[in-house]
């Protein structure tokens, strides 16, 4: 298992999406999301490779981090 993990503070507390090569990631088998700003990715494997990104998001505001996940092997 892989986590990443982001600082989810603010007024109004921000929205967080996570994304993985563009494409937005949801609860469930693959992956677990967590409002406070958790990701955790289950059964790495290979294909999980690729970039990362969290975008916390308020009405007022816009933040966006970014990583990389690098698997070279199945676990």
């Amino acid at each position: 298992m892989y986590y990443f993990d982001v600082w989810n503070t603010g007024e109004p507390k921000p929205n967080l999406v996570w994304r993985k090569d563009g494409e937005i990631l949801r609860s469930g088998y693959k992956y677990r999301v967590l409002k406070d700003g958790e990701l955790t990715v289950k059964h790495a494997q290979y294909n999980d490779s690729g970039a990362y990104e969290c975008v916390a998001r308020t009405n007022l505001a816009r933040v966006e981090a970014f990583t990389e996940l690098v698997v070279r092997g199945e676990f």
